[in-house]
């Protein structure tokens, strides 16, 4: 009985602590999917916890489930009344400062007691919720905390009444019967009892009385049946523990046993190696699976079997592996190899392909800011030294101060453009939403943009449609993303040349289609097109300046209005860029 109490705060105290879980429950709104999966569906599937709530610092419930089903947080008044003293108990302990602060230094404290929650008998245990490795602290005594409630009835009774070899057992407020166990609370108070009464095939036993003799021997193979059984039960437990442990972490993993043949493995290491279902299973040795990546050239040039054989030689003498694998499809793995207690043998492998694109974002961004940055400050630290260091004639002097400032525009559109970029990609730029024509926008694109084409002697044209082309959007930012078109479109056009801008209505969208009759652009650079800092070579670009940011800009805008777009790739002459918008009431 005392091991089927314990179990329960054992159980919380194995699963309620995640390193993300301190963010994810101060984020508002809840994460209501998560708090299922890791707190409700979790704990009533895998530990048979009857309810599950949750309190936030205040102690106020946040999140109910009972029996499976998710239910109203207001329904923990039924056991408020046994729960807030123990709970009060537990913010004591948590806010004492000898207590351990992570949760390697030591255990997690908790509470547990009997209790008698809506005239039913229940084992009420409550944990706080604190990350596995220290990461995401929070300040002691205002974590949440997690309260379980297990019924002394139905499923726990017939358990005992397996293990125990006894027959009809169940719950009662008075010792009737044969043989009876006190269920107590922590102030020793007796809540009731759990009775029995034996049963012998083939005999006739008088109630009043049973043979000492008879109940020894029943107890104790019982006694034994129950201990192998829970042995057999706790391995079990312990193995499905393992490998839920396994699934739910981000990286792929792998346990051998001291010959090298596979104990437990994750699906997330089959997708990062690429591993067949067929392939991977237990028993498989690892050679095989280190043969199949050498075969595909993943590790390493020369002898595919020689690799192999290099490599599990370097495993069996106990050598620690560190190295890095790139995938046939582009992907970049973290590989981590040691041997550990027992002979076993454990792989971990970190998918590390966005970690290697955002170094080199990074490095293209110092690059690409630092570049932008030199040429126009070089340009009006020039012509602010001619005008400075000697005398300048008016004519002169008025050219050099215009120089300076056509550079000083390039800097500002340089910082406007990261600005709006870091603001997009955070998702914290502000869109005002209204229902426009989008004919109008149209024009104004043209119109605005018309001093810039002719300059570079391209013309612009729009054709539209007759009726109106009523979207729900914001006009500024639609006329970001048409500007930016339109002068990348003159930018790359011949002199002598036009751009045409064409709006249409495509079932429940409207298209915007911006086509040039420039060089086109090159198919090995269409994939990065819409990325950050993207940007063909100079030399097609007649040296004109430019951060790269702009055709990621607008894909962004374009996406945060529920549309699309998208290089036509049929096109062979020029360029034709499609931009699509749900039109209003779609």
């Amino acid at each position: 009985m005392q091991q089927a109490i314990a179990k329960v705060a054992n159980d919380q105290e194995a699963s309620t602590r995640w390193d993300d879980a301190v963010q994810r429950l101060h984020q508002r709104p809840l994460d209501y999917r998560w708090i299922d999966n890791n707190l409700g569906i979790w704990f009533h599937s895998y530990y048979g916890h009857d309810e599950v709530y949750l309190l936030d610092p205040a102690d106020q419930p946040v999140y109910a489930m009972q029996g499976g089903a998710r239910a109203d947080p207001g329904t923990f008044r039924r056991v408020a009344t046994q729960a807030l003293p123990l709970t009060e108990e537990l913010r004591s302990t948590l806010r004492s400062p000898s207590r351990p602060r992570t949760a390697g230094e030591g255990e997690t404290p908790g509470v547990r007691d009997m209790a008698v929650v809506a005239d039913r008998p229940a084992i009420l245990s409550i944990k706080p919720i604190v990350p596995e490795t220290g990461e995401g602290s929070q300040q002691p005594g205002t974590e949440y905390l997690h309260v379980s409630v297990r019924y002394l009835d139905g499923t726990l009774l017939k358990r005992l009444s397996r293990d125990f070899l006894a027959k009809d057992a169940r719950f009662s407020w008075k010792p009737e019967g044969e043989a009876s166990l006190p269920v107590r609370n922590r102030a020793r108070q007796t809540i009731g009892y759990i009775v029995w009464s034996p049963f012998q095939p083939g005999e006739q036993v008088e109630k009043r009385m049973i043979p000492a003799l008879a109940l020894a021997l029943a107890f104790v193979a019982a006694l034994l049946a129950w201990l192998l059984h829970q042995a057999r039960l706790r391995a079990r437990e312990e193995r499905e523990l393992l490998e839920l442990t396994f699934e739910n972490v981000t990286q792929g993993i792998l346990l051998t046993d001291p010959n090298l043949r596979l104990m437990i493995w994750n699906q997330r290491l089959c997708d990062m190696f690429g591993f067949a279902p067929e392939t991977v299973k237990t028993g498989t040795e690892l050679r095989d699976l280190i043969m199949i990546n050498a075969l595909r050239s993943e590790v390493g040039e020369g002898d595919p079997a020689e690799i192999t054989d290099k490599i599990i030689t370097s495993i069996a003498k106990g050598e620690e592996q560190r190295a890095e694998m790139l995938r046939e499809d582009g992907r970049m793995l973290e590989l981590f190899g040691r041997t550990i207690s027992g002979g076993r043998y454990l792989l971990i492998t970190r998918d590390v392909t966005d970690e290697r694109k955002a170094a080199r974002l990074k490095e293209e961004l110092v690059s690409t800011v630092s570049h932008e940055l030199r040429t126009p400050l070089t340009a009006i630290a020039g012509s602010l030294g001619l005008m400075v260091g000697s005398a300048v004639e008016p004519e002169k002097g008025a050219r050099l101060a215009q120089i300076a400032l056509r550079n000083c525009e390039r800097l500002i559109a340089l910082v406007n453009d990261l600005l709006d970029m870091d603001k997009l990609a955070s998702r914290t730029a502000e869109f005002e939403f209204k229902e426009v024509d989008l004919r109008d926008l149209v024009r104004d694109a043209v119109e605005h943009n018309q001093p810039y084409a002719e300059r570079l002697g391209v013309g612009l044209k729009a054709q539209l449609t007759a009726r109106p082309v009523m979207a729900r959007v914001d006009a500024l930012r639609i006329e970001q993303v048409l500007a930016n078109l339109l002068s990348n479109a003159a930018k790359f056009s011949p002199r002598g040349s036009e751009v045409t801008v064409k709006l249409e209505i495509e079932g429940a969208k409207a298209r915007i289609s911006v086509i040039d009759q420039g060089p086109g652009i090159a198919p090995e650079f269409r994939s990065r097109l819409f990325t950050r800092f993207a940007q063909q070579d100079a030399t097609s670009q007649r040296q004109q300046s430019g951060t790269g940011l702009g055709l990621a800009i607008t894909k962004a805008i374009v996406e945060r209005h529920g549309g699309r777009i998208w290089l036509d790739s049929d096109v062979t002459i020029g360029s034709t860029f499609h931009v699509e918008l749900p039109l209003a009431g779609s």
